[in-house]
């Protein structure tokens, strides 16, 4: 059984489809494996579920001017899915049994268990941000080395606008020094098919965790403002204006010090933490976290004859 907070399932794998048929990746806005289990999983996906490979590259920005990119670092695979890449959290939750605006506050300790909700459960995993885990665990009396801060937050802004992206080689503009406000930009219509329509053109910025900070509390047209000047800046005239934008704020984007998932889970216990707490933020290592996990419960009920 699966508690999810929110009204759908995939946490920061997050897409926005927006009425006029453009869709944004407000989270995770790609998918690069590096290991074989992760990129099985794609590749192993449905016909017609599968994601699309990113055909441009990832270049750096410096102050908005634009930088050559790196042949060794776009040799990398990426992947999107057309339909958003909260897909594959659908994807992965199909079948499950998924109670969604059902947030977890406590847990209760049980011989032999653990409750979630008033329901008794064998074993929970905890998949959230480390400081979420950490005030779970201290609801039943535990400690464990997980950092209560040491996360970015992040200001992603969905922008929309009634013409064609420009066509460039590359499909992504990232400050890799985080100096500029303007830390990532993802040309979402030239990311892979099926993000726009003809004559439209999607894009995310995302801010650097300093701007983030220091405009969190912004309301959300002066953050689109600002974010829209930035990519007026750099195409030009009529870019500062979209027709469509969204703000999404998150307070917990990515770990600055994860722990090591052996320190935080111990064999035999009941309740696991998975996600970006204890391994790097991206999906795939969160992916591998939950099948670790997995692994750990699974080994300790077959050592009591489980």
């Amino acid at each position: 059984m699966v508690f999810e907070a929110s009204d759908r399932v995939g946490g920061r794998l997050a897409t926005w489809r927006a009425e006029q048929g453009l869709v944004f990746d407000m989270g995770a806005t790609l998918l690069a494996p590096t290991g074989e289990e992760f990129r099985g999983l794609l590749e192993g996906l449905p016909e017609g579920r599968r994601p699309e490979r990113i055909g441009k590259w990832i270049v750096p920005h410096e102050g908005l001017r634009v930088l050559p990119g790196d042949s060794a670092r776009n040799a990398t695979p990426r992947y999107a899915f057309p339909q958003g890449n909260h897909a594959l959290a659908e994807w992965l939750a199909d079948g499950l049994d998924v109670r969604l605006h059902a947030a977890v506050q406590w847990l209760d300790r049980l011989k032999g268990g653990v409750g979630v909700r008033g329901d008794r459960f064998d074993a929970a995993v905890l998949a959230v941000p480390g400081p979420q885990a950490l005030e779970l665990l201290e609801t039943m009396g535990e400690r464990r080395p997980i950092r209560p801060d040491g996360y970015r937050s992040c200001l992603s802004v969905a922008l929309g606008y009634p013409m064609d992206a420009p066509d460039l080689p590359w499909f992504a503009l990232i400050d890799p020094d985080q100096r500029h406000p303007l830390g990532w930009l993802s040309l979402e219509s030239r990311k892979v098919p099926g993000r726009a329509p003809a004559g439209w053109a999607a894009i995310v910025a995302q801010l650097s965790a300093r701007a983030s900070a220091d405009w969190f509390e912004l309301q959300d047209d002066a953050i689109v403002e600002r974010a829209a000047g930035f990519v007026g800046r750099l195409f030009g005239r009529g870019w500062d204006a979209p027709a469509v934008a969204r703000v999404v704020r998150w307070k917990h984007s990515q770990p600055e010090l994860s722990a090591m998932f052996e320190s935080v889970n111990r064999p035999g216990g009941t309740v696991v933490v998975a996600g970006d707490g204890v391994t790097k933020g991206r999906v795939e290592y969160a992916y591998e976290s939950g099948r670790r996990a997995a692994a750990l419960l699974l080994e300790g009920w077959e050592g009591h004859g489980g």
